[in-house]
């Protein structure tokens, strides 16, 4: 399997290797509920729902800009069905860094997806209690949602522009 973008080019994102925003994602300590519950719930249990994956996921990769292989490596060793190849196809697909990703420009509103998916609440206050059962932050969070989403938009699609070698 690839430990490397499947397109070469992605690996040119300016990669974050903060140790403290990776621990933070890793022990669902964001500020962020859908992230942190996601994370505690991997933590606590071994397992997570595709959803919550696919949350955690691109938060680290679009949003953290931590470097994905780090990432990949930490929740597979978390998950109790944790599968190599699965894994690292969730990766590259939630990253857009595969053969059938998510496109670059696609990034999770993270307020809207713990809406959407948790609509009562229940499963953030269960592992975020802190926050209320509410989406959004109940702390400051360790990111700017919007300037992440903007810095890694602008990396993105220059990144996309440029030619395959």
């Amino acid at each position: 399997m690839l430990q490397k973008a499947f397109d070469p080019r992605w690996e040119a994102l300016p990669w974050n290797d903060d140790p403290g925003l990776f621990e933070a994602w890793l022990t669902g300590q964001t500020g962020i509920p859908v992230v942190d519950a996601a994370m505690r719930e991997l933590q606590a249990t071994g397992f997570l729902s595709n959803r919550g994956r696919m949350v955690a996921a691109q938060f680290a990769v679009k949003l953290a800009l931590l470097p994905w292989q780090k990432c990949e490596r930490a929740f597979r060793d978390l998950l109790l069905d944790g599968d190599n190849a699965s894994n690292l196809q969730g990766w590259h697909w939630a990253g857009g860094l595969g053969v059938d990703a998510a496109p670059y420009f696609r990034i999770f509103n993270l307020i809207a997806q713990a809406e959407a998916h948790d609509p009562d609440g229940a499963w953030l206050q269960r592992w975020v209690p802190e926050s209320g059962g509410r989406p959004r932050p109940y702390k400051p969070p360790v990111l700017d949602l919007e300037l992440a989403r903007r810095r890694y938009l602008e990396a993105a699609s220059w990144i996309a522009k440029t030619p395959v070698r």
